[in-house]
Parts: structure tokens; sequence; C-alpha cells
């Protein structure tokens, strides 16, 4: 199928994301921020054979009617900067989500921290959910980044803070999330990293309560994985006659299988 466009907005079928296959095609919408950003959107599953689509998929027509609803919302838009921070913090989550895959306890993370600046006290009895974009300064960022460590919070919290934040403001010239000192977040960790020797190791595992947590603990000692990576293990990803293990997915209470 050809794009099919109306003003700034396009529709097209999509079969790879990134010069990969994807699971099935999907419809993607492109289109331009009065900011004059580029930006695009997936719109939902193709349905590309005869008869009545399944549930939750679109036909060509479906995907155009989509893109014209769209473009009647946003032709009188202001400025991009003036979404509020929920509007551009979900459209952050639904670019994760459907574009960039990430494992669903990534997203459970991304949208519980998203949530809770959100809840954050504005002005007014509003909260940051409504605040548009342009009232934020890198000063407001930075007093999130200030409670953050004087509250003793992980070097990776405040890194997922700040991808979030990056999502929502951007990284352009001017944008607040230019004010975190990003830098620091590489050496917060440095010198707190701690490790078993071999010696304890050994003891771990002679000392375990079962053969599983014994291979649990072999496991994450030899080969490194996280501990959703061990959680998500299958059978098919071992190699019994070359010895080789591959970690291709995760699992987490909170975010269930990865993908």
């Amino acid at each position: 199928m050809r794009a099919r466009r109306r003003v700034g907005v396009s529709v097209a079928l999509s079969t790879t994301y990134r010069g990969r296959l994807r699971r099935e095609s999907v419809w993607v919408m492109r289109y331009r921020l009065p900011s004059g950003k580029d930006s695009r959107m997936v719109l939902g599953p193709a349905w590309t054979k005869k008869g009545r689509p399944a549930a939750g998929y679109l036909t060509e027509g479906d995907a155009l009617l989509r893109m014209e609803a769209f473009a009647v919302e946003h032709s009188v838009d202001i400025r991009d900067v003036r979404r509020s921070f929920r509007v551009a913090l979900d459209a952050f989550l639904r670019d994760c989500e459907q574009e960039r895959g990430l494992r669903g306890s990534t997203l459970h993370d991304y949208r519980k921290i998203g949530n809770r600046l959100a809840g954050r006290p504005w002005r007014g009895g509003l909260s940051w959910a409504e605040r548009p974009l342009d009232t934020f300064t890198d000063f407001d960022l930075i007093e999130v980044r200030r409670e953050l460590l004087a509250a003793g919070r992980a070097a990776c919290t405040l890194n997922h803070y700040r991808r979030v934040l990056r999502g929502v403001f951007g990284t352009h010239v001017g944008s607040p999330a230019n004010g975190w000192v990003w830098k620091a977040e590489r050496v917060e960790s440095e010198g707190k990293l701690r490790f078993y020797t071999p010696e304890q190791v050994r003891k771990l595992v002679a000392e375990a309560s079962c053969a599983l947590d014994g291979a649990v603990f072999t496991l994450a000692a030899e080969a490194g994985p996280r501990l959703s990576e061990i959680r998500g293990l299958k059978v098919g990803d071992v190699d019994f006659k070359v010895g080789v293990v591959r970690f291709g997915d995760g699992f987490t209470t909170a975010g269930g299988p990865g993908w």
C-alpha cells in the first residue's frame, strides 16, 4: 500500500522495524507536530485479508479514518510545548510499548515513575499532570533529582527518572531536561559495587536449601544474568550439546514475561 496523506499526516503499512521483520504488519501514522518535529504512531495491527477483521485489527479504511480524526483534532493545535505533562507522558509510554518493544517490567517502572511525577503539585490545586510543558524550567527537574538524592535512591532509579523526563520533554535545545546533570549518573554507583569471591560462591551453593537454588546461584555467579532473565529461562534456551545458555527473555512478578 502507498502512503495516504493529508496535510502533514500519512498512513502506511509497516512490516519492519529497525531493519527487522515485525511479528505482524501494523499501520503506522506519520505526522508533523506544530513545533516542526516529525513523529509517528502505531495505530494498530493491520488486517490485510478478506472478510471481517479480527478483534483489535484495522483494515486500511479503519486506519485512514483514524488518520482523518487525528488530523481534524490537531488541525488547530497550538505549539507542541503547550501540551500537558500527562499528554506528553502518555505519548512517551505508548512509544515505549508499541515501537521500542521494552520489557513489561521496564514499562511498569516507567509508568509508575511517570504517575509519581504527574502527581506532583503545581498551583491552584492542579498537579504536574495538567501543567503545560512550556511552564517547566530546568530548576523543576533539578529539584526532582535533588529529592531523589536526599532520599538515598540508587543510581539505577535516578537513571529511570532521567529517561522518563527525557522522553516527556525531549532533548532539543531549550528543553528543561537538559538541566539535569546527566554525566553524574555514570559515576553515582562508582565504588559501590559489591560481589562474592569464588570461595563465597562455593559456600553459598553448598549451603543452598535445595538443588534448584544451588543451580540458580551457580548460574548467576558464572554467567552474570539478571534475576528476571534466570526466571524467564526455558529448556529450549539451553544447548546441552554445545554447553551454551541463551538469555532471550525475562520474567518479573510486576511485568510478567518480556518480549
